[in-house]
């Protein structure tokens, strides 16, 4: 262990991973910046990356499991091991396999995890609550449709037309500051182009910067966009006529 100088470290606080140089002081760490050298990131941190020494050093963070003595809401527990964990789960999960009650075993499932999902497989039918389908059902349709992958790192630094259905990349995305660094190098740099699609036009055109605008008519909420997705992108690769055409159907272009 390093007890003084910099470590490297990669950010796991969101699926961005952006690098980390952890300054270190008597083996404990006391600073952390965003790592020049990490070709995710460059340098760049969020605010949340930054402050991450908050969840290191906060008084009321949990360091070992708890189980609770009392009734539920009375705030009464006990601090105790991790076999201890691991065998009441285990006991508990054989006792619903064996009384035929699987379904009342809730998963809920953040990042996607080859290991976790054998797991489960194995258990039969538990219930599982997918965040990851949950919110990106649409663009992982879309992009098993066109690459057949459902997840891909969009090359973005180096496009030279970005459709944006409704998305902020500089406050909320999965890849967060590494996507924002390659959109905003694309914009500037390379001259791309940013087509948006977005009811808040207002917000999205003072914070985005985008070349040309669409705003979606409120009677068309209960569209389905991946479908209305793939055509725009069809229509784009044969001829742009078409994809006006398409467009105005159910957009209003933003002058």
């Amino acid at each position: 262990m390093t007890l003084n100088g910099q470590v490297t470290s990669t950010c796991g606080l969101c699926p961005g991973c952006c690098g980390l140089l952890i300054h270190m002081e008597n083996g404990k760490p006391s600073k952390i910046e965003g790592n020049p050298n990490s070709p995710i990131s460059g340098g760049a941190l969020c605010v949340k990356g930054a402050a991450s020494l908050e969840y290191l050093y906060n008084p009321d963070r949990l360091k070992y499991p708890l189980k609770r003595t009392g009734e539920r809401g009375s705030g009464s527990f006990i601090q105790i091991s991790w076999d201890e964990v691991y065998f009441t789960l285990s006991d508990r999960i054989r006792e619903m396999m064996e009384e035929g009650r699987i379904s009342e075993f809730v998963i809920d499932k953040g990042q996607d995890d080859s290991l976790l999902d054998r797991f489960l497989a194995s258990l039969g039918a538990p219930r599982i609550i997918d965040r990851h389908i949950l919110k990106n059902l649409n663009r992982r349709a879309a992009l098993t449709s066109m690459v057949g992958s459902p997840a891909l790192l969009e090359d973005v630094g180096n496009s030279r037309t970005v459709l944006n259905f409704g998305a902020n990349p500089f406050s909320n995305h999965d890849l967060f500051i590494s996507f924002a660094r390659r959109l905003v190098h694309a914009r500037v740099e390379k001259g791309a182009k940013l087509i948006t699609f977005e009811q808040l036009i207002r917000f999205l055109t003072d914070y985005l910067g985008g070349d040309i605008y669409y705003k979606v008519h409120r009677r068309q909420h209960n569209l389905d966009r991946t479908r209305t997705q793939m055509k725009l992108v069809q229509s784009m690769v044969e001829q742009e006529e078409v994809m006006n055409e398409i467009v105005g159907k159910v957009f209003s272009k933003v002058e």
